[in-house]
Parts: C-alpha cells; structure tokens; sequence
C-alpha cells in the first residue's frame, strides 16, 4: 500500500494481494459454513434420538475439527470418564451406525466422513 501511494500509482500488485487474500477468506468461509451445516443436518437427523453428554461432545468435537486418530483412550481422558465408560460409548455409536472404526483402535464419524469426502446424498446413509 505505501509503495502505491507513494509510487507510479499502478495497484496491480496491491490488488492481486488483496484479491488472493480475499479467495482465501472466501474458501475458508466455504469450509466453515459446509462443516456447520453437515452438523446441523446430522443433530437435525438425531433429534429424536438420544445421547449421552459424552457422546454428544464428542460428537460435537468430531464435526469441530478434531485432529489427530480418535480412541476409546483419548475419549475418556477428554470426557474425564472411565475407559470403559467411553468404550461404551463407542460402541453404542457404532452400533447405530453413527461411528465407524476404521483401523485398529482408529474411529471416524460416518455421517462427517461420508458426507465430508463423497458428498454422498442424505438418503445413501439411511
């Protein structure tokens, strides 16, 4: 910017700035608000079902973001609760077809996976 004002007054370097910035805040944007309604379409989906408050900040947490492989082990240390209380847990989820376990001690939320990388339509999950 203080290059331009005090330049030859040609902006194409500030504008290609601004405008790479702007994509940028746009994708991000994009991210966020796909995230937010997958979430919304799952609670919407599970209304009438219920979770425990583990479950459901778990849950919460998987939508969020959350990093990493998730375990029963991790799962119990962030819901402060006993190992096998969070292996109940998961297994009830599994059971509902709400998690799936994909490896050896790794779990994934199916509707967040299926949804995030095959856009799959609401109706292929039921």
């Amino acid at each position: 910017m203080e290059i331009t004002q005090h330049g030859d007054l040609d902006i194409t370097e500030w504008l290609v700035c601004f405008l790479e910035t702007l994509e940028k805040a746009i994708k991000n944007a994009d991210v966020l608000l796909k995230t937010t309604l997958d979430k919304a379409k799952f609670w919407g989906k599970h209304q009438s079902e219920s979770f425990n408050e583990r479950q459901s900040k778990m849950l919460n947490m998987l939508f969020d973001g959350f990093k990493g492989h998730l375990t029963s082990t991790k799962w119990a240390i962030i819901c402060k609760c006993s190992q096998d209380s969070a292996s109940r847990d998961i297994a009830d989820l599994q059971r509902r077809g709400i998690l799936k376990q994909l490896g050896l001690g790794e779990i994934r939320i199916i509707y967040w996976q299926v949804r995030r990388w095959n856009r799959a339509t609401d109706e292929s999950m039921s």
